[in-house]
């Protein structure tokens, strides 16, 4: 179909932005709960194998994901996924925590990983690139107040009523956005049109394009550092003996710069300044933040907090202007480089998970966040070089 524009257009990515609320609230829920649920069904010390199995998978179905949009359209393929993923929560709703939920957790996962892209690209059809720092950080923004919930409400929950309840909470969040996409597909139904290009010659083109693979070396960096953080900070946190009830309130608070910065950092980089500055401040923040939690022995719940919540104030930075930038070198039509780009994900999880569980074999835990540290000096090098859009 063809993209209408002015007030229709408006009300599609209203719609879509919405939702992003209650899908930015179900993924925070389980965020921080995946890698202890692991340990616990399965007795295995080092988890990060799990995250490499799912992450493997979520890379296989990106690279084909170009494939389904052309059968089904990216609307269709949304609630389909959304009712897979539903069935996939109501297993894990009921059943004790066991190998058999470890397998359905990966399911989650893999679904999870997948819905996010499809997400984006549907968002992606409706966006004019001269407003595209604004609907990314907007849309950014709004998940971002569903992701501050999440931690508090799950980790406060877990420790009197199980993973059981969480799930089911999960559960109701994955109906509601499935009958509201449902009631309102009018809004976005229809195939949006996608150009069909071969994988070889993908490649080629982001390879011959010097801004497309240097922003996906960034979008490659961010991702190592929220698996790395993600997987391994929690656990950090718990051998320090930090209560779920604590780190609940810690990861809400570290949360905020998500909702506060991301929709007016789009809104500079449309208007003022360039992603470019905005992206390098954003590193030159997360890498003195590493440098605090590697060298951290603290028991201090805010001190921990205050690193944390460096750390997410560059993530944030970086995140909006990775997607602002890389959004305005392609249209709404580029499907198949969106998938491509959104592999920068699952790559990073299988990478780092790999790097990380061999480091913390043989090293210990402080050295893995050592190793993001170094991961994330060499992300520098394609900022420094990136040219602005403007």
């Amino acid at each position: 179909m063809e993209i209408s524009s002015g007030s229709n257009t408006d009300r599609k990515i209203g719609f879509i932005t919405s939702l992003g609320f209650l899908f930015g609230l179900s993924v925070a829920l389980v965020a921080y709960l995946g890698s202890s649920y692991f340990k616990e069904a399965t007795g295995v010390e080092n988890v990060g194998i799990f995250f490499v199995v799912s992450f493997s998978f979520i890379l296989l179905g990106l690279l084909n994901l170009h494939k389904v949009f052309l059968k089904f359209g990216r609307p269709r393929t949304l609630l389909i996924l959304l009712t897979l993923q539903i069935v996939v929560v109501l297993f894990l709703a009921l059943l004790p925590v066991s190998p058999l939920g470890a397998f359905f957790l990966i399911l989650y996962y893999i679904i999870y990983g997948i819905i996010w892209v499809v997400w984006d690209a549907v968002l992606e059809a409706y966006s004019v690139d001269e407003k595209t720092g604004r609907i990314r950080g907007m849309f950014l923004s709004v998940w971002g107040i569903g992701a501050i919930i999440g931690p508090l409400l799950s980790l406060s929950l877990v420790e009197k009523h199980g993973y059981g309840l969480i799930f089911s909470i999960v559960l109701g969040l994955y109906s509601l956005m499935l009958v509201v996409a449902l009631i309102t597909l009018n809004q976005i139904t229809g195939k949006i049109k996608t150009k069909r290009v071969p994988l070889p010659k993908l490649i080629k083109k982001v390879c011959a394009n010097k801004a497309l693979w240097r922003v996906y070396w960034v979008a490659l960096s961010l991702s190592f550092a929220a698996s790395t953080m993600v997987v391994f900070i929690p656990l950090r946190l718990r051998e320090m003996g930090f209560q779920w009830s604590e780190m609940g309130m810690m990861f809400t608070l570290m949360l905020l710069p998500f909702v506060l910065l991301e929709y007016p950092a789009g809104l500079l980089a449309d208007k003022k300044y360039g992603e470019k500055e905005i992206m390098f401040v954003g590193f030159i923040i997360l890498i003195v933040a590493v440098i605090l939690i590697t060298r951290l022995e603290s028991v201090s719940f805010w001190v921990w907090t205050g690193a944390l919540l460096l750390s997410r104030v560059g993530y944030a930075l970086i995140e909006s202007m990775r997607d602002t930038y890389f959004y305005k070198q392609i249209d709404g039509t580029d499907v198949a480089l969106i998938n491509l780009f959104r592999t920068a994900r699952p790559v990073a999880y299988i990478v780092s998970m790999v790097i990380a569980t061999v480091i913390q074999l043989f090293f210990g835990m402080t050295a893995v966040f050592i190793g993001l540290l170094v991961f994330l000096l060499v992300g520098l090098y394609p900022v420094i070089t990136l040219k602005d859009t403007k």
